[in-house]
């Protein structure tokens, strides 16, 4: 049995409350002499605390602590008797003896004898639990560092730079939306919904590393125009896909490195794991130079990665390394829109009108400035939804396709389409044009996923089974 022993000494004082190791044995001090006894070969073994050769405490898990043996029993302390549960608690009876933590101590002295065994006794013991010291808040090692855990900030971020005093809050025509032709209000013609919306930021949260919905219930609409469905009506989903490869050897450090970093087999040890992954991965690449011809080819491969040339094994040899070329996922792709309108107003209030559109998407696109004209804001953005009817009541159009929050990237307006100028003589001599062309370019904020066809009222079940709803109109969705 290889037993291993350290001595601790538990200072107390009384009187000035001041202990030194040259005082030590002094009329108003006293040092005690305790042993902590480890059997380094016997993990079922717990430490256990010794005084002049008699074992008084045994380590217990449950407390964190050297748990007494007999309570009672009472040690010589200058010119008082002191129970062994007060001296190791430091509640002590009397006011004139003041505490050392004497427990902290004990804890870090058997931490320090473990460590102290050679690897495998060491990692024996750590992983049989039979001590697993947990230091409190606050305590410091004798190296000076906090063994404590350090908790890791969890605060949410939010962000709120305030807007200077020239941001427009509101975009509303005579009868609340901005309407072309002046006509469409009083039809159901089918059309486009503008719905202009002031962007928000999001809250960033520490606790939950996915993000939420960005307005989520805060929407504020600033405005809404109503435009005619044009030709050239289009979306398109796209997935971004590209060529990925991973050569034999680079698959082989891969999974040594995930071993190695995430601690698989029974080493908990850093530097024995690596010493184990760095003995087999000589035996796995000596078995592989030793077939089909592998030494000679992976002799050429390393030197062609030394000199920095290309193809020097194809050169040699006709041959190049496996690199396991295949197409894999990379990410979504954001979705852009374009839309052409013509404007060509037919009277005096449509000119106004079509000049208040302009302005709604020109003006609505523009960044802002913040109050301290330090930072810039983040235009205001925009839903679009296809609007058809049933009757005489407004719907989603179900036909075509679904578009979620955009940006508005570009607005393009051509003042003289026809190649000429020309311009209306109207009585409030503002001398509109004769006609206009507005291209708008939309950038959706974020990309399409699957969910959003069940959240967005999907005409499929999770099963593909398709239902019907009371107009028999499946949904085409996004």
């Amino acid at each position: 049995m290889s037993t291993q022993r350290e001595t601790v000494i538990l200072n107390y004082s009384y009187d000035d409350g001041e202990v030194t190791s040259a005082c030590t044995g002094c009329v108003n001090h006293q040092a005690l002499d305790f042993k902590i006894v480890v059997d380094s070969s016997d993990t079922n073994q717990v430490p256990i605390l010794e005084y002049r050769g008699d074992a008084v405490a045994d380590w217990s898990n449950d407390s964190n602590s050297y748990v007494i043996r007999d309570e009672s029993k009472d040690i010589k302390y200058s010119q008082t008797n002191v129970t062994m549960e007060e001296l190791l608690s430091g509640a002590l009876s009397t006011n004139t003896i003041t505490s050392y933590n004497n427990q902290a101590n004990l804890r870090r002295q058997t931490q320090r004898l473990i460590e102290g065994f050679n690897t495998a006794d060491r990692n024996a013991w750590q992983q049989d639990g039979s001590f697993e010291p947990s230091v409190e808040q606050g305590t410091t090692q004798e190296n000076g560092i906090d063994p404590s855990p350090i908790p890791i900030p969890t605060t949410d971020i939010t962000v709120d730079v305030a807007d200077s005093s020239k941001v427009r809050q509101r975009y509303a025509g005579s009868s609340g939306a901005y309407v072309y032709p002046l006509d469409m209000r009083s039809t159901t013609q089918d059309r486009i919904e503008f719905k202009m919306i002031r962007y928000v930021g999001q809250t960033i949260s520490g606790a939950n590393p996915t993000l939420g919905e960005r307005f989520n219930g805060r929407e504020q609409i600033l405005g809404t125009a109503y435009l005619p469905i044009q030709s050239g009506i289009r979306d398109a989903n796209g997935i971004d896909w590209g060529g990925g490869k991973l050569n034999p050897l680079q698959a082989y450090l891969a999974g040594a490195a995930v071993g190695l970093i995430g601690g698989e087999g029974t080493d908990t040890n850093f530097l024995d794991r690596l010493d184990a992954t760095t003995q087999q991965a000589k035996k796995d690449i000596s078995n592989f130079l030793s077939t089909g011809g592998g030494k000679d080819a992976a002799t050429v491969w390393f030197a062609q990665q030394a000199v920095g040339v290309r193809n020097l094994l194809s050169r040699a040899s006709g041959a190049v390394v496996n690199p396991n070329l295949e197409l894999l996922f990379n990410g979504p792709l954001l979705r852009n829109f374009t839309f052409n309108f013509r404007f060509s107003p037919r009277e005096e209030r449509e000119a106004w009108m079509v000049k208040h559109i302009i302005r709604f998407f020109k003006q609505g696109s523009s960044v802002k400035t913040g109050a301290s004209q330090v930072f810039l804001k983040a235009p205001n953005v925009f839903k679009l939804k296809y609007i058809t009817y049933r009757g005489n009541t407004a719907v989603e159009h179900p036909s075509i396709n679904r578009i979620k929050t955009c940006a508005l990237t570009g607005c393009d307006v051509d003042y003289t389409p026809d190649n000429n100028y020309m311009t209306f003589n109207d009585e409030q001599q503002q001398h509109p044009m004769t006609a206009y062309n507005m291209s708008l370019k939309f950038s959706e904020l974020t990309p399409v996923t699957e969910d959003d066809y069940f959240d967005a009222e999907s005409s499929y079940s999770t099963s593909g089974r398709l239902s019907t709803r009371t107009h028999g109109s499946p949904d085409i969705g996004f």
